[in-house]
């Protein structure tokens, strides 16, 4: 019998037996009335003992038909699960001999396959998720690999990071399709604030991903290696670990190498087996899944330049959407909480100064009129990122009125004249308003100067100098450094 036919005879047999009850209610009630004088109808505790019973007899069928339709709806569910993830061929086989990134290598080796099958049959659960996404995204990244001269199956390695989620996030504080941690991000220019996290943007992250591989691969190539598998593992590892593990094994190339953690061991077999997944996929499903539109067919990117720290609702209105969507299209942005005195915080699309792509949907229309209003004032300048619309500080225990001054590059009587303050006793856990003022303070860089030092001296931070005079870092012997002339002119 199928689990279909079986699933209506129990119901069916529940409805009978419920039915049943019902009658053999009515039946004793007929017989009693039959058998018994009429005297015996005045004891109506014994019949209310009678109805009592079968009531409850009814309820308790009535509760497992219940339960029994509750799992009927439940064995749909999952039918129309299986349907809509499609069923995975068992039978699928492996061809003998594969090829990735330019290496072939043989399937006939049992080792090979083995350890290939066991990630395959992890990777093939998660197909209905990552193969979808890959029609938004892998154009995209094609375009990059061609620019930077990367293998075109180095896209895979982005499923098996992230299966293509921009909001991808790890335990050890990995980000974006491409999980890069936080120290590589900075390394490869990807900035991360509390404005935005560039991990997250596609475009930016999938070039980062791209110099990363190149430079894996040119370290690799310099010691008369050509193995873009390693460079990939490298990608997991870090190059200087995959080196240290081959001259410990005396490996050259990946085949050949038992990597020190399983993570990385794993790794690349993980990229191999989602590339079979792709490639094979109506043998493996029996059909393809329906594929997500591409990234820059549904959107389109547009350029803002912000002369100082912006809340850039009226510039998204202005573009013809919304700043929710624009929030949705561009992960990489983050929601900027402002205090607000006891109250619950205020969330804020707010970008600091610089040159940004926002991707817009595609067919939004601008009001180019409101829209050269709006850019006239992004261009405006704000002295800090705490001077926009009356941003607060909240003060903190052992706080001064002039410490929290110099951190915002304000003036104690600026403070003062702001917060209607009479003297300079300020109290714990209150918030101050931090006014727009455009009165820069300016030091002279002297002989021995760095960032560091002069940020020491003014009671300022690093990043508050980087920012208001648009400081850079540049690479100097392999090291990120910001150069300083003797004589130039800093505001602060």
């Amino acid at each position: 019998m199928s689990k279909n036919k079986l699933i209506i005879f129990i119901v069916l047999l529940s409805f009978f037996v419920i039915n049943a009850c019902s009658l053999n209610l009515l039946s004793k009630m007929n017989n009693e009335e039959i058998e018994q004088p009429i005297e015996s109808f005045l004891n109506v505790d014994s019949l209310y003992n009678v109805i009592e019973s079968q009531t409850l007899t009814i309820f308790e069928l009535q509760t497992t038909l219940d339960s029994i339709l509750s799992a009927v709806d439940s064995l749909k569910q999952n039918e129309l699960e299986i349907e809509n993830y499609h069923i995975i061929n068992k039978e699928f086989n492996f061809p003998d001999v594969y090829e990735f990134a330019g290496v072939s290598f043989d399937l006939k080796n049992e080792r090979i396959r083995n350890k290939l099958e066991i990630i395959y049959n992890y990777e093939v659960k998660k197909a209905s998720v990552f193969i979808p996404r890959s029609a938004c995204y892998f154009p995209l990244f094609e375009t990059y690999f061609e620019q930077y001269d990367i293998p075109d199956d180095v896209k895979y390695l982005a499923v098996a990071e992230s299966n293509l989620s921009y909001m991808a996030y790890s335990s050890v504080g990995a980000a974006g399709l491409w999980q890069f941690m936080p120290g590589t991000a900075k390394m490869y220019q990807l900035k991360i604030d509390n404005y935005s996290d560039e991990r997250r943007n596609v475009f930016k992250s999938t070039e980062a991903a791209c110099k990363y591989l190149r430079d894996n691969y040119k370290t690799l190539q310099n010691r008369g290696i050509d193995d873009w598998l390693l460079a990939m593992a490298g990608y997991n590892a870090g190059i200087g670990n995959i080196l240290k593990t081959m001259n410990e094994q005396g490996a050259q190339d990946f085949f050949s190498l038992i990597m020190r953690h399983d993570e990385t061991n794993n790794y690349i077999w993980r990229a191999i087996a989602i590339k079979m997944i792709f490639e094979y996929e109506e043998q493996i499903f029996g059909k393809r899944f329906d594929r997500e539109e591409y990234l820059l067919a549904k959107a389109k990117l547009v350029d803002i330049e912000l002369n100082g720290y912006h809340n850039i609702n009226n510039w998204a209105i202005a573009q013809g959407t919304n700043l929710s969507t624009i929030w949705e299209l561009n992960p990489w942005i983050k929601i900027n909480k402002r205090n607000q005195g006891k109250y619950s915080k205020i969330n804020q699309i707010l970008l600091p100064p610089g040159k940004y792509q926002i991707l817009l949907p595609h067919d939004a229309q601008a009001d180019s009129v409101a829209l050269v209003n709006v850019e006239k004032t992004l261009l405006s300048k704000t002295s800090t990122a705490y001077s926009v619309d009356g941003v607060n500080h909240k003060i903190q225990k052992g706080e001064t009125l002039s410490g929290i001054a110099k951190k915002y590059g304000v003036t104690v009587s600026q403070l003062k004249q702001w917060n209607n303050l009479s003297s300079n006793t300020i109290i714990t856990g209150r918030n101050l308003i931090i006014s727009n003022q455009s009165n820069n303070r300016k030091y002279i860089v002297k002989d021995g100067d760095n960032l560091y030092n002069i940020s020491k001296k003014l009671g300022i931070s690093v990043q508050h100098l980087m920012t208001k005079n648009n400081l850079k870092n540049t690479t100097v012997n392999g090291k990120q450094i910001i150069l300083l002339k003797k004589g130039q002119t800093l505001v602060y």
